[in-house]
């Protein structure tokens, strides 16, 4: 193996055909200005080409399923090992994903608690020990009395597959029934279903009908003990009840009601009849049975964990008053509703005013008076619907009848429509709650019930980092659990240690993935990498520091280290002095950022490196060139906004006062609450009060009240999210300066004498883009075993707009060549022309010239 990776001729982007060696085994900082090509040295080349070589490798079938990626623009590297990139990217925006998940902590504690966990009945508290068959029998009774049952025995319970073996085996075995999703089918009558491969199903074999009397214990014993023997523990009890459904006679002149087997559908239904017992884990108190205690008991993400109600996310998505209501100074007629287009609910053309006023017929309710001078009782029965049955004119799409049943409301209606239809209109309508049934848990009650050394798997999840660590390193384990959990806690406390090291020591286990900040993020894949004790492999990073107080750098940089000594070589895009100061090698890329960029100004150690005389790095470094601070500050405009009693995650209950017309930073540890003051409260309050009654709403984190929103008149977020949504998409569109530009361009006299107006330059209008390309300028080539490859389009030469367009000009250029130059280019082409040039300007001050 090369001793470095050897790079010659790399060419990409603005890179200007460097080569140099990068040495193995080594922690390398690439650094340099803000443009300077950095980050297509070490991502677009060096890891690119890694993952490329990677997949090459691969077998021709493999890849047809994985892809694999174009070249990257260098003549030659060699010495490249596996590549792993660690950059900003949140670790996952799934709302099931959380800090345990993604590191595999939960996991584990699953392990634990289904090995040496003790069961607790959900219902009376009582510990969880095995039920014999006579307690279950006597509990049947009791439960079931004087009610006909079927005795069930589970063989497949919420598993995938088409079962047609083990359904033929009941059928040879001499059994009459099956029942097959919650419903039962005879084998004589040839019914049974094709089931579908990839969906879960229950089979459950029908061992005895019966009606449940004393007198027949002992046959519902014998049945018990039969399906125990059959399914190793499990028996089930399904009371036969009549469902009817109102369905229409052939001539619809009439309604019949009629028995018909069916499908439940809701688990609430299901359980309401249901029962299943094991001779394993019964509460001797209330009889009440749990399944196996198997990991998946405490998985959220499993149906057999989940919460029922919010099926394991930990909140439920509710519709509300204040989400609905527009305008309270007006009434229904004149638009109080948000929720309704015209005369009707969004999408729903069922569902008006017509119910409204029957709602208001009933209750005598006033509907022309204003939203906010309706009662509170008024209110309930407009948002909820009639509490009786009354007799009113129902529609449906294409006609409509006499019925007699609650009338709903708005909010019951909405509710109807979101669970019935799933269109992201209506979520515009909603409030996240806390989930009523598990407290934000996630898992079922029976999941709660368990206990390891008097906590639940909730109790865990909700410590920090640093609190589990000192738990499992102090746990002392009985003699008799040892064999077992000695292993699955030197797993925990393995990745618990790396978590500490990179200083992320304050979340917590449950703490979802999507409100991680982006240096958090890259912190724990970081952690997760260390875990997996790979060799040999080149790790790149993009700026791990970021967002990292300087009392926390030390413990990242160990772990760089960490991850380094394991014979890996890392390879990090940084700026912070701490790092370089600490790295066995270090690359300057410069000397200022874009087309004057992309050269290697500074290489070697760190002695060697701040020597360099072209380098802007090794000049502060050396302490040649500083920031002064200022002299004078300035004052402000003497108003202030004020947050009362902050609580959200970790505040203590605060008030801040933060004054205006200044230029503000909040500082603190990570993870002190930053983050949670100014985005979870301040940013959300802000945008609800300016933007909600129209738009989106926010859930604001915890806090009583904000004063002086009134010496502001807008919010606005800038944050690290992509900006583009279309491959179409760039800088120019992003700011909107590309729409002066067309408009100068529709003004020329060669435009006017041809009758184009604007659109006509814009690439996402048919009439002036390329109509091979469709204005993208690229051209995709889908290869069957390689990777698909981008050509620039015959018919355009990549200039993404026809001949005719092209012809138009504006001081010598047409819009392709002006949509070529740089920022800096544009502002002296554009020279007089405020609208263009306003926005150019600020683009160049924040460093953006180049672009």
């Amino acid at each position: 193996m090369n001793d470095s990776i050897e790079i010659r001729g790399a060419k990409e982007h603005n890179l200007k055909n460097i080569s140099l060696s990068i040495p193995h085994r080594t922690l390398t900082t690439l650094t340099g200005v803000s443009g300077s090509g950095k980050s297509s040295l070490a991502f677009d080349t060096i890891f690119k080409e890694g993952q490329r070589r990677y997949l090459e490798s691969l077998s021709a079938y493999a890849r047809q399923f994985l892809g694999v990626m174009a070249k990257a623009d260098v003549e030659h590297i060699e010495g490249l090992s596996p590549t792993i990139s660690i950059d900003q990217k949140s670790v996952n925006k799934n709302p099931r994903s959380t800090v345990g998940t993604v590191t595999e902590i939960y996991d584990f504690f699953r392990l634990l608690f289904a090995r040496l966990g003790t069961p607790y009945c959900s219902k009376c508290g009582h510990k969880i020990s095995k039920q014999s068959e006579d307690q279950i029998a006597q509990t049947v009774l009791r439960d079931f009395k004087d009610k006909r049952i079927l005795i069930l025995a589970p063989i497949v319970r919420d598993r995938k597959g088409e079962y047609r073996k083990e359904i033929e085996d009941v059928k040879n075995a001499g059994y009459t029934r099956i029942r097959i999703d919650n419903i039962v089918y005879k084998f004589e009558e040839n019914q049974i279903p094709e089931l579908k491969r990839y969906e879960k199903h229950t089979l459950e074999i029908v061992i005895d009908r019966i009606k449940t009397e004393d007198k027949h214990l002992s046959r519902i014993t014998d049945d018990i003990e039969r399906a125990i023997r059959i399914t190793k523990g499990l028996v089930a009890f399904y009371e036969e009840h009549e469902l009817e459904i109102e369905t229409e006679n052939e001539n619809n002149k009439e309604n019949k009601t009629k028995r018909k087997k069916t499908k439940i559908s809701k688990q609430s239904e299901i359980d309401k009849y249901y029962r299943l017992y094991t001779t394993e884990r019964s509460c001797a108190n209330c009889g009440h049975s749990i399944a196996d205690i198997e990991p998946n008991l405490f998985s959220f993400n499993n149906p057999m964990g989940a919460c029922s109600v919010c099926g394991g996310l930990g909140v439920e998505h509710i519709f509300t008053e204040k989400h609905i209501i527009r305008d309270e100074n007006l009434n229904i007629y004149e638009g109080a509703l948000s929720c309704f287009v015209d005369d009707h609910i969004g999408f729903d053309m069922e569902y008006g005013f017509e119910e409204l006023e029957t709602i208001a017929k009933v209750y005598k309710i006033d509907l022309k008076k204003a939203w906010k001078d309706l009662s509170k009782t008024e209110k309930k029965y407009l948002l909820y619907g009639t509490d009786k049955e009354i007799r009113w004119r129902k529609r449906f799409w294409y006609h409509s009848k006499i019925v007699e049943e609650k009338v709903p409301g708005i909010l019951t209606r909405l509710k109807y429509d979101y669970e019935t239809y799933k269109m992201s209109y209506y979520a515009n309508f909603m409030d996240e709650m806390e989930c009523p049934k598990c407290k934000g848990k996630r898992i079922n009650e029976d999941a709660l019930a368990v206990k390891f050394d008097g906590k639940t798997i909730a109790d865990f999840s909700s410590m920090t980092i640093e609190e589990l660590f000192n738990y499992f390193t102090k746990l002392k384990l009985k003699p008799n659990e040892e064999i077992i959990g000695n292993p699955i806690i030197k797993e925990i406390i393995y990745r618990l240690t790396f978590l500490v090291k990179v200083g992320l020591t304050y979340l917590t286990i449950e703490r979802a993935s999507p409100t991680l900040s982006g240096g958090e993020s890259q912190r724990i894949r970081l952690a997760s990498q260390i875990g997996s004790g790979l060799e040999g492999v080149l790790y790149v990073l993009d700026e791990p520091s970021i967002g990292l107080h300087q009392s926390d750098n030390k413990k990242l940089i160990e772990s760089l280290k960490t991850l380094r000594d394991k014979n890996n070589t890392v390879i990090v895009v940084e700026h912070d002095k701490e790092t370089m100061e600490e790295s066995d090698y270090l690359v300057d890329i410069g000397l200022d950022a874009g087309v004057s960029g992309g050269n290697i100004v500074g290489i070697g150690n760190f002695e060697e490196f701040i020597k360099s005389e072209e380098s802007y790095t090794a000049k502060y470094l050396r302490g040649d060139d500083d920031i002064p601070i200022p002299k004078i500050r300035r004052e402000g405009n003497g108003k202030f906004l004020k947050i009362i009693g902050a609580s959200q995650f970790n505040l203590k209950n605060i008030d801040v006062k933060i004054p205006l017309g200044l230029f503000l930073v909040v500082s603190g540890l990570s993870g002190s609450g930053k983050s949670t003051l100014i985005d979870n409260i301040l940013m959300r309050a802000l945008h609800n009060h300016f933007y909600g009654k129209n738009g989106k709403t926010f859930n604001v984190g915890k806090h009583k009240k904000i004063e002086g929103i009134e010496n502001i008149d807008k919010v606005i977020e800038v944050d690290q999210s992509p900006i583009g949504r279309t491959p179409r998409s760039n800088p120019a569109t992003y700011t909107k300066v590309f729409s002066p530009i067309r408009d100068l361009f529709a003004a020329t006299k060669l435009a006017k004498m041809r009758g184009y107006d604007k659109g006509r330059f814009s690439f996402n209008v048919k009439t002036g883009r390329c109509p091979t390309c469709e204005g993208a300028g690229l051209i995709e080539l889908e290869m069957q075993f390689l990777s698909n490859v981008l050509v620039p389009c015959e018919e355009c030469a990549g200039k993404r707009f026809n001949a005719e367009t092209l012809d138009i000009k504006y001081k010598d250029k047409n819009i392709y060549e002006v949509l070529e130059l740089t920022v800096s280019e544009a502002i002296e082409f554009f020279d007089g022309i405020t609208s263009i040039t306003r926005i150019l300007k600020i683009m160049e001050d924040i460093g953006l010239g180049y672009i």
